[in-house]
C-alpha cells in the first residue's frame, strides 16, 4: 500500500507553484524566501488483515525540514520501509491494540528483533488474522516517546477470507481480466490488488465487478504496464472498512496539503482493516511479433550436457516487454525460464540489434537476480554465455 506524503507535497510542489504564479502575476524576478521550518506530526499507516501471520503499523514523522529524513539512493526494502522510503521513523514508541473482547496488546518495534537490526518505526503485534473477529472493533493507541498521544478505531469487515484461487492464463496483448465478486454489506467499497514486478497497481471501487484490458498502464509507476509477459501475477480482491476506503479514494491538494479523508486522532494517516473475498494468479504472456519472440530449450554443452548457469535455465520463453521508442535504444524484455526440476521463474533484459542481456530472477524480484545471459540471435539459435563464462546456446522450438 502506500503511505502519507502529503506534507513533502505540500512544502515542495505546493512553494514552488506559488511562487510561479506570483512571478507570472508580477513579472519579475524571483527573490528567495526563508521559511522556517514547522513542527513535525506523528503519521500512521496500519491495516489488519485476516491472512496475515501478524499485524503491523508503521508510525513516522510528517516532512517538515523540522528534522532531517534519510536520503534514498535504491529500491524500497520490505524489511525497513520508512528509512529506504525517506521517511522519519518514529523511534521507541508505546503501540497498543485492543481488541473488542477488551484484551490490550503491545507491539514491538520491528528493529527490536530484527537481525539486522532494520525496521525503524515498524511496529508489530503477535496477532494472527485468523484471531481478528468479524465485525469487531479495534482501537489503535501510539504514545511517542515526547508524550504525543495518537488513537485510531477500526471495525473488521464481515466476510469470510479467501485463502486460495485459480490459475488462469492470461494473454495481455488479446484478453480482458474480468473480474466479479460477493457483496459485503459491513464494507465500504473494494480494493482491487494486482501484483506487479515494479510494484502493486491497486483501485479502491464500490462496484462488485470490473474489466481491465492487458494494456493496462500503472499512473503511478511512470506508465509501466501493469501486466508482464513471463511474470505470475497474484489478483485480489478485498472488502475495505470505511477508513482505507475513504483515505485512498481521495488526494492530497498540492498547494494545501489537505483534501485527504483521515479519522486519526491526534495526527495523520490511516488505521483500516480489510478481508480478502476472492484471489486468482495470471500466468502472463504475450503473442510473439518480433523475431526474438518464442520459446527456446538449452542445448548440450560440449561435454554432452545441458548447463543453464546459476538459474538453471533450461527453457526460456521471451517477450518483447516494452519495444524501443527510439532506433538507438534497445527493446525492454521479459521472459519466463524453466529449471531442469520443472519450475518456472521470470528474468528480464533488453534486445538490441540482434543481441539479447537477460537477468535470471529469484522468486520473480527484481532486487535478487541470480545470473546473467549474453547471447546473440542467429536465425532460431541464441548463441552466448552466462556471467562466470560457461557458454549457452538455446534453439527455437515450435
Amino acid at each position: 500500500g502506500c503511505r502519507l506524503r502529503s506534507s513533502r507535497v505540500a512544502s515542495a510542489r505546493g512553494l514552488l507553484g506559488f511562487a510561479a504564479v506570483l512571478a507570472l502575476a508580477a513579472g519579475c524576478e524571483l527573490e528567495t524566501i526563508y521559511l522556517p521550518a514547522q513542527p513535525s506530526s506523528v503519521v500512521i499507516h496500519g491495516v489488519l488483515i485476516m491472512t496475515s501471520s501478524t499485524q503491523t503499523v508503521l508510525v513516522e514523522r510528517t516532512l517538515t525540514g523540522a528534522r532531517q529524513s534519510h536520503l534514498v539512493y535504491g529500491p524500497i526494502d520490505a524489511s525497513d520501509p520508512i528509512v529506504t522510503d525517506g521517511g522519519i521513523p518514529e523511534e521507541g514508541a508505546v503501540v497498543e491494540l485492543t481488541g473488542p473482547d477488551g484484551q490490550t496488546l503491545r507491539a514491538r518495534e520491528l528493529q527490536t528483533f530484527h537481525p539486522l537490526g532494520h525496521g525503524a518505526g515498524v511496529y508489530v503485534f503477535s496477532l494472527a488474522g485468523t484471531a481478528l473477529v468479524p465485525g469487531g472493533r479495534y482501537q489503535l493507541r501510539v504514545l511517542t516517546k515526547q508524550l504525543e498521544l495518537v488513537t485510531a478505531e477500526t471495525t473488521v469487515p464481515v466476510a469470510t477470507p479467501v485463502l486460495t484461487g485459480p490459475t488462469l492464463d492470461f494473454n495481455r496483448a488479446q484478453d480482458t481480466l474480468a473480474l466479479s465478486w460477493p457483496a459485503v454489506t459491513s464494507a465500504a467499497g473494494f480494493e482491487v490488488r494486482i501484483e506487479s514486478p515494479h510494484s502493486p497497481w491497486i483501485a479502491f471501487t464500490d462496484s462488485t465487478h470490473v474489466a481491465l484490458t492487458g494494456t493496462l498502464r500503472s499512473i503511478a509507476e511512470n506508465l509501466q504496464n501493469v501486466f508482464v509477459p513471463g511474470f505470475r501475477q497474484g489478483v485480489t480482491i478485498s472488502a475495505v472498512d470505511a477508513n482505507l476506503y475513504d483515505y485512498y479514494r481521495t488526494s492530497n491538494n498540492d498547494f494545501t496539503g489537505t483534501g485527504l479523508i483521515s479519522r486519526v486522532s491526534g495526527g495523520y494517516g490511516v488505521f483500516g482493516s480489510l478481508v480478502t473475498v476472492s484471489r486468482r494468479t495470471l500466468n502472463v504472456t504475450a503473442t510473439a511479433r518480433a523475431p526474438i519472440e518464442g520459446t527456446y530449450m538449452l542445448l548440450p554443452n560440449s561435454l554432452g550436457y545441458p548447463y543453464g548457469g546459476f538459474g538453471d535455465a533450461v527453457g526460456l520463453t521471451l517477450y518483447v516487454e516494452s519495444p524501443s521508442a527510439k532506433a538507438d535504444q534497445p527493446d525492454a524484455i521479459s521472459a519466463s525460464y524453466r529449471r531442469s526440476g520443472g519450475s518456472v521463474d521470470a528474468a528480464v533484459g533488453t534486445f538490441s540489434g540482434n543481441q539479447l542481456k537477460l537477468a535470471f530472477l529469484q522468486a520473480q524480484s527484481l532486487e535478487d537476480t541470480v545470473d546473467h545471459f549474453v547471447g546473440v540471435l542467429k536465425g532460431d539459435t541464441l548463441d552466448g554465455q552466462f556471467s562466470k563464462g560457461a557458454p549457452g546456446k538455446y534453439l527455437r522450438i515450435p
